[in-house]
């Protein structure tokens, strides 16, 4: 059965083509401390979607949550959903194509793939 979600947090829209800094984040974010940001590139319609990061900030760190507000390792001994901002900046450009990342790429396979409902 397919579950419905509402986003918990207000949808920021971040375009860009270029590789996403941490002073694109920080300015997209501004001083909200929990926020959808939706990363997708400059052109096409206006309606259309992207890469979606649910976030909240806890100090000088990120954590990416899933649309019903959970942390994506919540069960993991490491919470591999907490980075740093550098960190979340490199996994939005390799999650989102823009940039290869080794690092990204070990994240993904080995500890935020294995999310079940």
């Amino acid at each position: 059965m397919v579950k419905k979600l509402q986003n918990p947090y207000e949808v920021i829209t971040l375009d860009s083509d270029d590789i996403i800094t941490v002073g694109d984040i920080k300015k997209a974010i501004g001083d909200l401390k929990a926020v959808t940001l939706c990363v997708r590139t400059k052109t096409g319609e206006y309606g259309r979607g992207g890469y979606f990061f649910s976030i909240v900030v806890k100090n000088d760190k990120i954590e990416i949550q899933t649309f019903d507000g959970q942390p994506l390792t919540p069960d993991s001994e490491t919470d591999y959903s907490l980075m740093s901002i550098n960190d979340f900046a490199e996994f939005i450009n390799h999650v989102s194509g823009r940039e290869y990342s080794e690092k990204m790429f070990e994240l993904c396979v080995n500890h935020l793939n294995f999310k079940s409902d």
